[in-house]
C-alpha cells in the first residue's frame, strides 16, 4: 500500500510538472499545432493513470 501510495503522488508530481512547463509553453507560443500536441500528450497520461 505505502509503494502504491509513493506511486500516486510521483505520477500526481509528473502531471503538474508536465503542466506547468510543457502545455504552458506551448500556450505562450500561439503555436495552436503544438498547444493540440501538449493537451494531447496530457489527456494521453491521465488515461495512463486510469490503468
Amino acid at each position: 500500500q505505502a509503494v502504491k501510495s509513493a506511486l500516486s503522488r510521483a505520477e500526481s508530481e509528473l502531471l503538474k510538472q508536465h503542466a506547468a512547463h510543457c502545455v504552458e509553453d506551448a500556450i505562450a507560443t500561439g503555436n495552436t499545432t503544438e498547444q493540440r500536441e501538449k493537451v494531447a500528450e496530457l489527456i494521453d497520461l491521465f488515461d495512463k493513470l486510469k490503468r
